[in-house]
Order: structure tokens, then C-alpha cells, then sequence
């Protein structure tokens, strides 16, 4: 992978910053730099780190997969509208408040997350959800994009646009 931008982006407030430029898809097409970004929560993000992601990166969408019932939002989502950041909530975890006791019992011995994905997806919606996330990366009138949340939710709208036809 010919790496023209730094994959991680160092900001104070919020880890793992990442850009997902340059990944490549199966039939050898590459994510853009630059356009797709993915990170941890962005609620924590100082107003520093808000006015240079603000300058450097610019982005367009924020794609935020927590619940709606994390009440730290709205701070968030308050920045990004100062910035012209359209914010759109799209949780990846289902609605069903007895969801955890239901997976780990159903997930007991899987040894990756792409069991829980697969099954997640497969589930109304949780799939609906998935496509909405997909549709936003999708297009281009949204990038840069920055999809982001608490935990290591980002994996599944992390990995498809590494297999799409058209270039992102």
C-alpha cells in the first residue's frame, strides 16, 4: 500500500483516529485518502482537536453509531453543527434492551466479531441500519465522512467500502 497520508491521526482527546485511505479492495480498487476517516467517540474531543479536525479534515458527514440514549451527544453534536457537519445517529446495536444476555448466549464460543456482525445484519433493524451507514458513505456529495463511536462498533461500516465497485 503506497501511503501518501498518515493512517493514524494524533488528536489529545479522541484515540485511534484513522484515515481508511488506501485500503485496498478484492479486485485491487483502493479507498481514497483523505474521505473516509473512522474513530473512537468524538463526544470526548477537545475544542482544540474540534477546531483542527474543523481545519485539516473538513468533514462534510458524522455518522455516529451509539444508541440514542448516550446522553453525552449532545456537546457533539452541537461542534459539528458550528462546523456545517451534518450529523446523522445510526446505532449499531439492536433496540431489544435484553440484546447482550441474548448474544453472549448465542456467541459463547465465537472467536471473532464477524459471527455477531453476520447474525446482527441478519436482523431487521440492525440490517436497515447497516444499509442507511453504507448509503451515507456511499456518497460522494458526504465526504469527508467521519463514522465513530464509544466501542469497536466501526467494523462493519468499516469493511465494506473496501469491496464496493466504484471508488470511494
Amino acid at each position: 500500500m503506497n501511503q501518501s497520508h498518515p493512517r493514524h491521526i494524533a488528536f489529545e482527546s479522541v484515540p485511534n483516529f484513522r484515515d481508511l485511505g488506501g485500503y485496498r479492495s478484492p479486485d485491487g480498487r483502493a479507498v481514497a485518502w483523505r474521505r473516509l476517516f473512522r474513530s473512537a467517540a468524538l463526544h470526548s474531543m477537545s475544542r482544540p482537536d474540534f477546531a483542527r479536525l474543523q481545519e485539516d479534515i473538513r468533514p462534510r458527514v458524522v455518522i455516529d453509531l451509539r444508541t440514542p440514549r448516550e446522553p453525552i451527544k449532545q456537546r457533539e453534536i452541537s461542534l459539528l453543527g458550528e462546523m456545517g457537519a451534518r450529523y446523522h445517529n445510526v446505532p449499531f446495536r439492536p433496540d431489544s434492551p435484553d440484546y447482550l444476555k441474548q448474544e453472549t448466549e448465542l456467541f459463547r464460543d465465537a472467536t471473532d466479531l464477524g459471527e455477531l456482525y453476520l447474525y446482527r445484519i441478519r436482523q431487521p433493524e440492525f440490517g436497515k441500519r447497516l444499509l442507511d451507514s453504507l448509503e451515507l458513505i456511499a456518497d460522494p456529495n458526504n465526504h469527508p465522512l467521519v463514522f465513530h463511536s464509544v466501542w469497536a462498533r466501526t467494523g462493519p461500516a468499516c469493511s465494506r467500502p473496501c469491496s464496493w465497485r466504484r471508488r470511494v
